[in-house]
């Protein structure tokens, strides 16, 4: 069984980041399990905690406007 949980989203994704994620995360399920294609680790393993929250940090600098647009004359 695999559970993808996002935080800060119910059960639609409003994130971007997590939109993908979400994305590619299913393409590989269906590969998976419909098309018998190799399982990703991630499917097989889990992702431990403190993975996920490096990647979650990679994500909020990654989704922070940039603000720093400099003088547009």
């Amino acid at each position: 069984m695999v559970m993808l949980v996002y935080e800060n989203e119910g059960h639609g994704l409003g994130n971007k980041n997590n939109q993908i994620d979400y994305h590619n995360r299913i393409m590989q399920w269906f590969g998976y399990d419909l098309k018998g294609e190799k399982a990703a680790p991630w499917i097989l393993e889990g992702i431990p905690l403190a993975d996920q929250k490096k990647q979650l940090e990679n994500w909020k600098s990654i989704d922070k406007p940039n603000t720093d647009q400099g003088d547009s004359k």
